[in-house]
């Protein structure tokens, strides 16, 4: 995502981004989130527009964010067409493993321009995963699995 200035508004549609968002130095930058973004508690204050599959887009539109901030495993393909119906800027976030974490909250300094902020919180979210345990090998991982959505396919930790 290219802006012509940092991000001064900005719509945050998954709880994981909203926290990053916050470690990113952007936290006052948030206009509006959604149902379930309570970590830090600054967040608990933001508005909310829905959750990431049921949004009030009227709302959404009147904000004017400068950015939308999605979880891309977690939005549904309907949001992603209406937001881009909207011509919204979306800027996606993705991780995979917990190694992600750090540059995410780089790039999302970038977009709002807060990497003075974001540069020392990356630089220990890289420190405590460096100090994580080795990965588990197969015969000691859990049997158990708690599916809370099944698409797309989410659980928890």
């Amino acid at each position: 995502v290219t802006l012509a200035a940092p991000a001064r508004r900005i719509v945050s549609l998954s709880p994981g981004a909203t926290e990053m968002l916050f470690a990113a130095g952007a936290g006052d930058r948030i206009v509006a989130t959604v149902t379930g973004a309570d970590e830090p508690a600054a967040a608990r204050r933001i508005e909310r527009i829905g959750d990431a599959n049921a949004l009030v887009f009227g709302r959404l539109r009147d904000l004017k964010p400068d950015v939308v901030v999605v979880w891309k495993d977690l939005v549904a393909t309907g949001i992603l067409e209406s937001l881009a119906k909207m011509k919204l800027t979306v800027y996606t976030v993705s991780l995979r493993r917990f190694e992600d974490l750090p540059g995410s909250v780089r790039r999302l300094g970038a977009l709002a321009g807060t990497a003075p902020i974001a540069e020392p919180a990356a630089r220990a979210l890289e420190s405590k995963v460096a100090r994580l345990p080795p990965r588990s090998t197969a015969a000691k991982r859990p049997r158990v699995y708690w599916m809370m959505l099944d698409s797309p396919l989410y659980t928890v930790g």
